[in-house]
């Protein structure tokens, strides 16, 4: 019984971040917590704990994960320029963050830019929106949805906060322009926004190459709101 004590107790101090960091809020374009863009991985590091799991490695950009991924950081030259959580307690001061409805979000921050993503291209009812607001500076906030499923309202899965560092391929498509129509439901009497494309629900082109995962991530240039903090 000692062992399994003593066993609980190091898998906390592992993986568990500290309440500095968790307990906090998302700042949109800045950071999430007390962990900012632009910290060294030391910095990080005293924060979320040590010895984090290697996430993903691509040339100069390593990725880190804590708490089985729900925090990671990504660092280029030494910075992070991406941090991605999937916490729900963690909120921006508007009340954003994951479980939020897309309509919601879009109220908050208006004047982002959507677009479609996908993971299987053979598979495309596996499709799920996004919406990237940009921020003065040069950085962003990505918020990434749940697929959507039978024409469910999408909730936020994942918030990203990052750097215009690199391409995101999916905001580069002229195809997944998505637009905002909010039309009633006679039977429920209820009000939901529908996703649609130029063509309602059709998903992007098959002959596009597959987007990048997320730790791959970077600049779509700058989204059109700017004040959305």
């Amino acid at each position: 019984m000692r062992r399994c004590s003593a066993l609980i107790a190091v898998l906390t101090v592992v993986f568990v971040p500290s309440a500095s960091a968790v307990e906090s809020t998302i700042y949109p374009g800045v950071g999430i917590g007390k962990v900012k863009l632009g910290m060294t991985r030391a910095q990080a590091e005293r924060l979320l704990g040590r010895d984090p799991i290697v996430n993903a490695r691509e040339g100069s950009y390593t990725e880190f994960a804590w708490q089985f991924g729900a925090w990671t950081v990504g660092f280029q030259g030494g910075r992070a320029v991406q941090i991605s959580i999937s916490l729900a307690s963690q909120r921006t001061r508007k009340g954003i963050g994951v479980g939020t409805k897309w309509r919601a979000v879009m109220r908050a921050y208006p004047g982002g830019r959507c677009a479609w993503n996908v993971n299987d291209l053979q598979n495309l009812r596996a499709m799920w929106p996004e919406y990237l607001v940009g921020h003065g500076g040069g950085s962003q906030t990505l918020y990434v949805f749940k697929p959507v499923v039978n024409g469910s309202l999408p909730t936020i899965r994942e918030v990203v906060v990052r750097k215009t560092f690199r391409p995101l391929p999916e905001f580069a498509r002229k195809t997944s322009r998505i637009s905002v129509k909010v039309i009633g439901d006679t039977r429920k009497r209820r009000r939901f926004t529908r996703l649609e494309t130029r063509s309602r629900i059709s998903p992007p082109s098959s002959t596009l190459a597959a987007p990048l995962p997320s730790h791959q991530r970077g600049g779509a240039g700058p989204a059109t709101n700017t004040t959305g903090r």
